[in-house]
């Protein structure tokens, strides 16, 4: 009679025994315990990307000493590749094995009583989260379910594997402020080119965290121009920095995407885009409409950490952003302020997008006026007018209505019919047409050089910016049309500082 494993412990017995296998096959693991099965680059990153190594180091007496080498290893590819998928799975792997951990570090680990700790850390908490909760539904399969222990969402998502080994999920915001007074063995940064101070928060943040552990840190981004992170990527695939492994891969590289569903969206957008976010390439941006730097500087990393997301689509991309302030909805925490709501419109064809600016003048705690904010976005598209109303109405009605603000709406193409229908809430239109267009570009262009507006990260708003053209036929640019009809009617109504009397 064969043997029958009867008991939960004996099943668990059974499965820790096979579970040895995979202590150096992360595709083994993937396969056998994840039920994930890598494609041929998935499975190139899962075993090229390294754990760390001792390098020799020339020293005055031309003896040989050796130091440690923190392992870093940079992933950029095209959109649905399955980075995040397949960085989930390492950090588990990682995790399970207390990968890095030498008999010398377990013993200084034993005595602080320290767990083994990976982190998956990006420019917001938000999605800092996406690659944690990739790794949670994974853990939540039948032959891993039992390696989780525990799992808190206070004051941060982390879950304690069986192990005692711990995988969390920050923000960087704030200069990387949260990260500091840890140390980490398994660091993954997700999205990492999209982080305006990748540089300082790399050598003042990160690197530190890693040295008492000689734990390895992993990028895991699409591109995002020839800026610090584009920089430090090049160099790496040239090979000019020792240590770094560098891999990257196209969306047609996964077999899960269908090609002619990656081929409908690269017909959409400028080869510059299509090159960096379908072929994972590092590129420079397109005409410089707007200036690299000045998207940079847009984006407010204070703002990132105050945002809730309230909806997303299929493919769980924020599609509704809104900034919170305490735990309160901008519009209930400011209800005297005043506020812009700018919308390009489409109906099911294209993307419907709005912008709610708020005008009122704020100061930061030593007085100084503060940058008018964005508090609120939203973008959609196979939706009737009906529905398209509703939400402009919705959007106008909860930060006080026409006493509090004004709603601008693009009219290009319906003439009045929009604005005759929103005349209960006194919408006004704008024509993007000809020298109109022209102005109101201008105007963001201006806005953004000047420093006059911020915003939370939005990666569609980001790339749409990046890559705009003037010359814009067959570009997707609804983010960028919307945005720039919020910005030209909140400097319209920007309030004027007041004129004190001087003391004499």
């Amino acid at each position: 009679m064969p043997n029958v494993i009867r008991s939960d412990a004996q099943k668990r017995a059974a499965f820790a025994e096979r579970l040895r296998r995979y202590k150096d096959d992360p595709i083994g693991f993937c396969r056998d315990v994840l039920d994930m099965d890598p494609h041929e680059g998935q499975q190139r990153w899962l075993t090229e990307s390294g754990a760390g190594q001792w390098q020799p180091v020339d020293v005055k007496s031309r003896a040989l000493t050796w130091r440690w080498r923190t392992s870093e290893n940079a992933l950029t590819t095209g959109n649905r590749w399955g980075k995040s998928h397949t960085a989930a799975a390492k950090r588990i792997w990682k995790a399970v094995y207390r990968k890095g951990w030498d008999d010398a570090i377990k013993a200084a680990m034993r005595k602080k009583h320290a767990p083994y700790r990976g982190i998956n850390i990006s420019l917001t908490a938000d999605q800092a989260g996406l690659v944690w909760r990739k790794a949670f539904g994974m853990l939540q399969g039948p032959k891993a379910a039992w390696l989780l222990r525990d799992v808190k969402m206070t004051p941060f998502p982390t879950f304690e594997f069986l192990n005692g080994a711990l995988f969390e999920a920050r923000s960087t915001a704030r200069d990387g402020f949260h990260l500091l007074g840890n140390d980490y063995d398994d660091v993954n940064w997700d999205e990492a080119a999209f982080e305006p101070k990748f540089g300082s928060i790399l050598d003042n943040v990160l690197r530190m965290r890693l040295v008492d552990r000689r734990g390895t840190l992993d990028y895991t981004s699409t591109g995002n121009g020839r800026n610090e992170y584009g920089r430090f990527f090049l160099e790496a695939r040239a090979g000019k920095l020792p240590g770094v492994y560098a891999q990257t891969g196209p969306s047609y590289e996964n077999p899960h995407v269908p090609a002619d569903e990656v081929k409908r969206i690269a017909d959409r957008v400028s080869d510059q885009k299509r090159r960096q976010n379908i072929g994972g390439e590092i590129v420079d941006n397109g005409g410089d409409f707007f200036p690299g730097d000045d998207i940079t500087a847009f984006w407010d990393s204070d703002l990132n950490d105050q945002i809730d997301i309230v909806s997303r689509d299929d493919e769980q991309i924020p599609t509704r952003i809104r900034l919170m302030l305490g735990g309160q909805a901008w519009e209930t925490r400011y209800p005297s302020h005043r506020y812009v709501h700018g919308w390009d419109l489409a109906e099911r064809k294209d993307w419907a997008t709005g912008f709610t600016i708020d005008t009122t003048t704020m100061v930061d705690a030593d007085g100084r006026p503060l940058r008018m904010p964005v508090v609120e976005y939203e973008r959609f598209h196979k939706q009737g007018w009906k529905h398209v109303y509703a939400r402009i109405r919705d959007r106008h009605a909860r930060y006080g209505g026409s006493a509090r603000g004004v709603t601008v709406v693009d009219s290009t193409g319906v003439g009045d019919t929009v604005v005759e229908e929103l005349e209960d809430i006194r919408a006004e239109g704008y024509w993007f047409t000809g020298p109109a267009k022209d102005d109101l570009l201008a105007n963001l262009q201006s806005a953004l050089s000047t420093r006059e507006v911020r915003g939370f990260f939005v990666e569609q708003v980001n790339d749409e910016l990046s890559f705009y053209d003037r010359n814009d036929k067959g570009l997707v640019k609804d983010c960028v049309m919307g945005l720039a009809l919020a910005v030209l009617w909140a400097m319209r109504n920007k309030p004027r500082p007041m004129l004190l009397p001087r003391l004499v």
